[in-house]
C-alpha cells in the first residue's frame, strides 16, 4: 500500500467534485464464481452482464451492478462486500485522493474489455482500512474500428400502433416473424431498458443483447454485444470486435391506415446481402400477422 500527503486545493477539489455520484458496482467476495451465479442469477434472477473470467462475473441490480468475484487479496468470502464509485479520469482522481492522503491500495488497470467500453478499477482504504473501487467505463480502442453498415426499412400496417407492438414483440409475434431469418428463432429476457436479452436459434446460438431504449409504442432500440456460441458468450473475440456494439431500432408512428414501422440496423458488411434479403419477407410476416382478425 502506498501514502502519500501534502496537497494542493486545486487536488482536494478533483477528488471531491469526482466522488460525490453514484455508486456504480458492489463486490461480493465468493469462493466460488460459477456457484454465486447460478444463486444470484438462476435462483433471484439478476440479469446477468458477463463473465470475462471464472474469478469475475457481473450481473445488474437495478441501476447499480453486482460484481461477484473470489477474493484476489480483497478480504474473506461472505464477509465483506466492496463499493464502487464511479469516476472520470480515473487515474488522475486516483494521483489526487493520494496526494490528499487517502491510503492507496492499488493503482488503476484495466479489468475487462468490452465491445463498446473498457472497464478500469482502482482500489483505496478508508481510516477503518475499508477496501474503496473507483471504476470508470472507458471507450473501447476497437470501437472506432467497428466495421458496420446501416440499413433502413420500413412497411405500413393496417392495424394500430398498440396491435403492432405488442404482436412484434410477443413471444408468440416474435417466433412468426423472425422464421424469415431463420426458423425456429426466439428470444430468453425482457424487452424492459436496461434488460439482457438474448435473441437464439434451435441450436441455442445467437446473439446477446441489452436493451438500450424502451419508449411504449413509440421506440425500441436493441444494443447487440456479441455472439453465443456453444452456449457461452462471445463478446471479445476479434469476430465480435469488429463490429460490436451494433444498434438494431424500431420507430413506431401513427398514420391515416394505421401503423408506420421503421427498421434502423447496423450490421458487418459480410452479413448486409443476407439481411437485405430477410427484412422484407420479414415485415410482410409481420404485416400480415398484425391485419389479420
Amino acid at each position: 500500500m502506498t501514502t502519500v500527503t501534502g496537497t494542493t486545493a486545486t487536488e482536494s477539489t478533483i477528488a471531491k467534485q469526482q466522488l460525490t455520484g453514484e455508486i456504480g458496482q458492489i463486490a461480493l467476495t465468493v469462493a466460488n464464481v460459477n456457484q454465486a451465479l447460478q444463486f444470484y442469477r438462476d435462483k433471484l434472477g439478476l440479469p446477468f452482464l458477463f463473465q470475462p473470467s471464472e474469478q469475475l462475473a457481473f450481473l445488474q441490480a437495478g441501476s447499480t451492478r453486482l460484481m461477484l468475484t473470489t477474493p484476489q487479496g480483497a478480504g474473506n468470502t461472505g464477509a465483506n462486500s466492496v463499493l464502487y464509485f464511479k469516476v472520470k479520469d480515473i487515474a488522475a482522481i486516483y494521483s489526487a485522493l493520494l496526494a490528499s492522503g487517502v491510503i492507496g491500495e492499488r493503482e488503476p488497470q484495466l479489468a475487462a474489455t468490452m465491445p463498446d467500453h473498457e472497464l478500469w478499477l482502482g482500489f483505496i482504504r478508508d481510516p477503518e482500512a475499508n477496501l474503496i473501487g473507483l471504476m470508470e467505463e472507458k471507450p473501447s480502442a476497437q470501437q472506432s474500428e467497428r466495421r458496420v453498415k446501416t440499413l433502413h426499412f420500413s412497411i405500413d400496417i393496417q392495424a394500430p400502433v398498440q396491435t403492432v407492438w405488442q404482436r412484434m414483440f410477443s413471444d408468440i409475434g416474435y417466433r412468426n416473424w423472425t422464421s424469415a431469418f431463420c426458423d425456429g428463432s426466439y428470444f430468453k429476457g425482457s424487452w424492459q431498458q436496461g434488460e439482457t436479452i438474448r435473441f437464439l436459434s434451435p441450436s441455442g446460438d445467437g446473439m446477446v443483447s441489452h436493451i438500450a431504449e424502451h419508449k411504449p409504442l413509440q421506440f425500441m432500440s436493441i444494443k447487440h454485444l456479441g455472439f453465443i456460441v456453444d452456449g457461452k458468450d462471445d463478446f471479445t473475440s476479434d469476430k465480435v470486435l469488429s463490429w460490436a456494439p451494433a444498434f438494431e431500432n424500431y420507430r413506431f408512428s401513427e398514420t391515416a391506415d394505421g401503423t408506420r414501422l421503421e427498421v434502423e440496423q447496423e450490421i458487418a458488411p459480410e452479413y448486409e446481402q443476407y439481411m437485405q434479403d430477410s427484412w422484407p419477407k420479414a415485415l410482410q410476416k409481420l404485416k400480415a400477422l398484425c391485419e389479420q382478425n
